[in-house]
């Protein structure tokens, strides 16, 4: 290839044929002969549509010709003339916003014509982006607005906002548990299930919440207190109150031990070596 473009025009790719595939060689020649006895082109307009999704955010200067953006979602590329006298390229770069719902892949261009005076044809690519939509949530509307005159060299304003409602008020619970006669070397698994009741004791479901507690070192069981385990309850949902009526909510808390403490001759488990890798007595519980 550049043995070639030192005898021959750039670029190569212009008049090189590299591969073959179906139809390509005949279609090669076609394009080829079609091309050969033209002047180039002249009064090239070139009309460009993006999709739906898209809205054109601006455009830089061509490397011919000048461009125009015509709306929201259209362009007009005019090239007074090109290739004329040699082989000539021209390019357009412009930006745009994906305004759309919706993710994945998404087509940028909607439609792209070209039109001149010469029986050239122009070919373009249909450039594909990934969309990325992350949905945006306004849990409450913006609050009025208040305006207020300031007079010439006034130094005291006095501005009454009127009412303001609090908007949505909900809850935050903090449950609390203490699990009793924990013994040495054992994790719990605890898990806590929020409900609420209506008025008619339907419940409705607020929350579950699962942690592990870690295991303590002492001679012998214990209980283990377990503060603040948090649930957000807005005012906004089943039927629940808007601002600070009476609620009634109803807690489940499930709770086992993870190490089992039963091993046999020796052995060593993965998920207990935080217990000092300690060879367990064979077949029965170190445990109790």
């Amino acid at each position: 290839m550049e043995s070639i473009a030192d005898w021959g025009q750039s670029p190569v790719a212009a008049y090189l044929l590299t591969g073959f595939g179906d139809d390509t060689y005949g279609n090669f020649l076609k394009n080829l002969s079609a091309n050969l006895n033209i002047d180039g082109a002249s009064g090239i307009a070139v009309n460009e549509t993006v999709g739906a999704d898209f809205a054109i955010s601006g455009a830089a200067a061509p490397t011919a010709g000048t461009v125009t953006v015509t709306g929201e979602r259209t362009l007009v590329w005019n090239i007074p003339s090109l290739g004329a006298e040699e082989w000539e390229g021209a390019a357009l770069s412009f930006t745009v916003r994906h305004t759309g719902g919706l993710s994945g892949e998404r087509h940028v261009n909607e439609s792209v014509t070209a039109s001149c005076g010469c029986g050239n044809k122009a070919h373009f690519n249909d450039p594909v982006i990934l969309a990325d939509c992350g949905e945006v949530v306004y849990p409450e509307p913006c609050p009025e607005a208040v305006d207020t005159v300031s007079e010439a060299c006034e130094e005291v304003i006095v501005i009454d906002a009127g009412e303001v409602s609090l908007g949505l008020m909900g809850r935050i619970a903090q449950i609390s548990v203490t699990l009793t006669g924990v013994c040495p070397g054992v994790r719990t698994a605890l898990g806590v299930v929020l409900t609420e009741l209506d008025d008619e004791g339907n419940e409705y479901q607020r929350g579950m919440k699962t942690v592990t507690v870690p295991a303590h070192s002492f001679d012998a069981c214990r209980d283990i207190r377990v503060e603040c385990i948090s649930f957000v309850l807005p005012g906004d949902i089943d039927g629940a109150s808007a601002s600070c009526g009476k609620r009634t909510f109803r807690a489940r808390v499930y709770a086992n031990a993870i190490d089992a403490g039963v091993y046999c001759c020796g052995e060593v488990r993965e998920d207990d070596k935080h217990n000092n890798d300690r060879e367990k007595p064979c077949c029965k519980g170190n445990r109790g």
